[in-house]
């Protein structure tokens, strides 16, 4: 099975723990303590999925770039989210008023280089193969605006076993070396299923931080 067959198949069985309206919680609880400091108003979303967050991100009054490999996940955020609106399909996009969605692997996407003012990273770094982690991170660095913020939500637990993979804060730190970070929430949470069932693990540690 190839990384997008999984993707695929986790989507279209709706197996996506990850998923809910109160996933972004960090991201919603603390947004305003760094909004100001954005130096504009376009922000990234890799591997979106159909996260609630777009359109939360859209009625903030942001343009929201969203991209996304498995396209029948944007198919049900559009559907979900964004029936109000009238979409443009055009190849791989989605375009609509301060809105576009790219179905895409997001090494290859086919991304404006203007720099993003923020790019809202929950569950796509830790989604990521480890071996894959520099290039990713690099990517980002690429299409972060020179005043941008990475706002990151990774996770810490004993194991190699995944998606999600574990980061430790240190990983994160050379990642993105010359970038400085804040952290705002290191906590202790519960996991669910079928994570605690894979894993053996009740308890991840998450951190959400803010990074350049």
């Amino acid at each position: 099975m190839t990384e997008i067959d999984f993707w695929s198949e986790a989507w279209s069985g709706g197996n996506t723990p990850w998923h809910g309206e109160r996933a972004d919680a960090f991201l919603r609880a603390h947004f305003t303590h760094f909004a100001s400091r954005l130096p504009g108003n376009r922000i990234l979303v890799p591997l979106c999925g159909n996260s609630f967050v777009v359109r939360w991100l859209w009625e903030q009054g942001f343009d929201v770039t969203g991209v996304e490999v498995v396209e029948s996940a944007l198919e049900q955020l559009l559907v979900r989210d964004f029936s109000d609106l009238a979409v443009k399909h055009s190849r791989a996009e989605y375009i609509a008023p301060r809105l576009r969605l790219i179905c895409s692997d997001f090494f290859s996407a086919d991304i404006e280089r203007r720099g993003f003012d923020m790019i809202y990273d929950r569950g796509a770094l830790v989604a990521v193969e480890p071996t894959l982690r520099g290039r990713y991170a690099a990517r980002l660095r690429e299409l972060l605006a020179p005043s941008g913020i990475i706002a990151l939500e990774s996770l810490y637990f004993a194991g190699d076993e995944g998606p999600p993979f574990s980061i430790s804060s240190a990983r994160v730190e050379e990642l993105f070396t010359g970038l400085k970070r804040e952290e705002l929430v290191r906590e202790m949470q519960e996991t669910n299923e079928p994570f605690k069932s894979k894993s053996g693990l009740d308890y991840v540690e998450k951190t959400f931080q803010l990074i350049g």
